[in-house]
């Protein structure tokens, strides 16, 4: 069997706040459709609760302080992905793979030093499709792809690109924060900041189904850590570290549905 391609997308400080977690306040029809397409792991963490030390583990396979990343990147934090370890983008390359970076990343300050073919960040999860479909056609069609799409959503600023708030199903406050009007507010501009993701998401896969594509593409979807809210983000509790996690790979003829397995983002 020929290797398959391989489609990482991953947002920002989303946690596993979207519907086939439970949260049915928040439109997401797209993480609907995966939950029914792919394998859906309930139980799956990040190795820490801040951007880059997670990233770095996810992208390298190591744990942060193994990879050698353990705060957020920066020329003033000191940190930064190693020039000595080897990133996704770059294993990939080197395994015959063409390998692509759109949108975002949190695991360098010189994101060309990470071991890419082709860089274009900068840009929202609703014009990655547009990019990607882009490289598609300029692509070697005998070669398999490593894509990585990184998505400014679901950071603060909430409102950012005037993205509208969404209580048109509710409101779902987290347990663990208090639940008082200003919370609503807060929580209703989240959603729809995640439903803009999801939307997004969703121009993503159909772009592969276009393509004619999906059977012949293993699909990752992740997020870094959890909310950025009290409680979450920024902490080891369950809040900070849990994380949801797909896996698509249809001609691989992988099971679908949940999985209660333990698993962290340095298995991947």
């Amino acid at each position: 069997m020929s290797l398959p391609n391989i489609l990482v997308v991953i947002s920002h400080d989303t946690g596993r706040h979207i519907s086939p977690y439970g949260v049915e306040t928040v439109a997401t029809p797209t993480f609907e459709r995966l939950a029914v397409e792919s394998v859906r792991f309930t139980q799956a963490f990040s190795c820490a609760p801040q951007c880059s030390p997670a990233r770095a583990a996810l992208f390298s396979g190591q744990y942060p302080h193994q990879v050698g990343v353990m705060g957020n990147i920066g020329r003033e934090h000191g940190w930064t992905f190693p020039q000595d370890q080897r990133h996704a983008g770059r294993i990939f390359h080197e395994l015959g793979y063409e390998s692509w970076l759109f949108g975002l990343q949190h695991e360098s300050y010189e994101p060309e030093s990470l071991g890419f073919d082709h860089v274009e960040l900068g840009f929202s999860v609703l014009d990655a499709a547009e990019h990607l479909a882009r490289r598609l056609d300029a692509r070697n069609p005998a070669r398999p792809f490593y894509c990585q799409i990184g998505c400014p959503e679901t950071h603060r600023p909430w409102d950012r690109f005037d993205t509208p708030a969404d209580s048109s199903e509710g409101v779902s406050v987290p347990t663990y924060l208090n639940d008082g009007p200003a919370t609503r507010a807060d929580m209703a501009q989240f959603q729809g900041y995640v439903k803009r993701l999801d939307t997004g998401l969703g121009q993503i896969l159909d772009l592969l189904d276009a393509r004619g594509l999906v059977d012949d593409t293993i699909v990752v979807v992740t997020t870094d850590h959890g909310l950025a809210v009290p409680h979450a983000k920024c902490t080891l509790l369950e809040s900070g570290t849990g994380v949801f996690l797909f896996m698509r790979w249809p001609g691989g003829q992988w099971r679908t549905g949940a999985t209660d397995a333990l698993v962290s983002h340095v298995d991947l």
